[in-house]
């Protein structure tokens, strides 16, 4: 069982509960125009436009037309040894996308999470959006727990069926899922995508008792409408009061297009959706 990752963090503190190790799969199947990590969206389309880009030689172009040319079949090798993770291939893709993936099988992350074990809480695993690749993160889970006393997190996006959830939730501890916006028009315009996946998924995973937290991400202008808040907190409050509200605050690092350069929202809007919260009973909000 291989999956195609981007990353791994060894540790984090916040990503989940306690110190973790953070593992980052490719792929997403939202386009959110306020996305932090852009280049784990789409998979590499092997164009070669960075290889002659990069200052350490790291990458290289193979098959096409002929060795180095580019054509159809050809490939971009990332080559580890010379990288000096610079980042000027991923800043440079067009396709949002990183020659810098690359397929591991379950022993090989494995292996790696247990260099930190003794030193970690457990593992989450992120994205891009990583129920995509929802086979290899269950071969993941099942093995870190046959083989380590470490707990399971995944961070999502919520568009995900509630079959795949079930698949997943026997060897999952928890989950972190992001609403981007719940206005249904401001939720597609940001990600692309439909609100009532995230909906359903919510309420799925209370069912099964496995939903960790909820993060609200605060964009000026975007998502600032009170009466939106109002909603998201009633709708929140009624399927489970114990949910944990996370309010985020939208951060321009990393962002490109439209949103690139955007503000962040102030310290007052963000106390003020944190009493409209309190008002609706939910046990437990925090601000980040």
């Amino acid at each position: 069982m291989t999956g195609l990752v981007t990353k791994i963090l060894k540790f984090s503190l916040v990503d989940g509960p306690g110190n973790r190790t953070v593992i980052f799969l490719q792929g997403c199947n939202m386009v959110c125009l306020n996305c932090h990590n852009p280049h784990t969206i789409n998979r590499c389309r092997h164009c070669g436009e960075c290889v002659s880009l990069c200052p350490n030689k790291a990458l290289a172009l193979h098959g096409g037309e002929g060795e180095g040319a580019k054509g159809s079949g050809q490939e971009v090798i990332h080559l580890a040894n010379r990288c000096r993770d610079c980042d000027l291939c991923v800043a440079s893709c067009p396709h949002n996308s990183t020659p810098k993936a690359r397929l591991m099988d379950v022993s090989e992350v494995l292996a790696i999470i247990k260099q930190t074990s003794p030193f970690i809480a457990g593992i989450t695993v992120s994205g891009g959006e990583c129920t995509t690749q929802a086979e290899f993160v269950r071969e993941l889970f099942t093995q870190v727990k046959a083989e380590t006393n470490l707990n399971t997190f995944i961070d999502s996006n919520g568009n995900t069926d509630p079959k795949a959830w079930d698949r997943l939730m026997p060897v999952t501890d928890g989950v972190m899922l992001d609403c981007k916006a719940w206005d249904p028009d401001t939720h597609r315009l940001l990600t692309g995508s439909d609100i009532q996946a995230i909906k359903t998924s919510i309420i799925h995973l209370v069912s099964l008792d496995k939903l960790y937290e909820v993060r609200h991400l605060v964009i000026p202008g975007f998502t600032d409408d009170e009466t939106h808040l109002r909603s998201m907190v009633a709708f929140l409050a009624a399927t489970n009061p114990q949910i944990r509200l996370v309010l985020q605050r939208f951060r321009n690092h990393g962002v490109r297009g439209p949103l690139a350069g955007h503000p962040s929202p102030s310290q007052e809007l963000m106390l003020r959706f944190a009493q409209v919260a309190r008002e609706a009973r939910l046990r437990e909000i925090r601000i980040r």
